[in-house]
């Protein structure tokens, strides 16, 4: 006569079977349970030191990844020798990208790209429909902050 009885291992896979239909089918559920997981909210992705304006100025970038953004953070060295938040830029539902400069494949870079002696943020993501897009950010000295120069 054959035990009719489900063995643990049967009972554990279709509970795991079940649970997993059910973070498929509803998207709401899915986000949930994807904001309780242990990645860090907040991940550098790169950082980069440099002049920016051909002065004594050293600038600090910083890209971020954060939950529903991409983040750039540029900060200014004072007179303390202490950075100090210049500006937050903000690209929201973006994924982090890299793309070819030179010899390097980089995801964050800084070039002066119209020779004026101030040098470009270049930001290369993907959106979300999944298309690259290579997000250049310019400074505008009047309002005194990098501007997207390519939307």
């Amino acid at each position: 006569m054959l035990n009719k009885k489900p063995d643990l291992l049967t009972m554990s896979l279709t509970l795991a079977l079940l649970v997993t239909l059910i973070i498929a089918i509803a998207p709401p559920l899915r986000k949930k349970l994807t904001s309780l997981s242990f990645m860090p909210k907040n991940n550098v992705l790169s950082s980069i030191e440099a002049n920016i304006f051909n002065s004594n100025d050293l600038y600090k970038i910083v890209k971020i990844r954060r939950a529903q953004s991409i983040d750039v953070e540029i900060f200014k060295k004072n007179d303390n020798k202490a950075f100090e938040r210049f500006q937050l830029i903000s690209l929201p539902n973006t994924r982090d990208a890299y793309f070819e400069f030179g010899s390097q494949t980089l995801n964050l870079a800084i070039q002066d790209m119209d020779d004026d002696g101030v040098a470009e943020i270049i930001v290369p993501v993907f959106n979300e429909a999944n298309q690259s897009f290579l997000a250049i950010y310019k400074y505008n000295i009047i309002a005194n902050k990098f501007e997207i120069s390519n939307q």
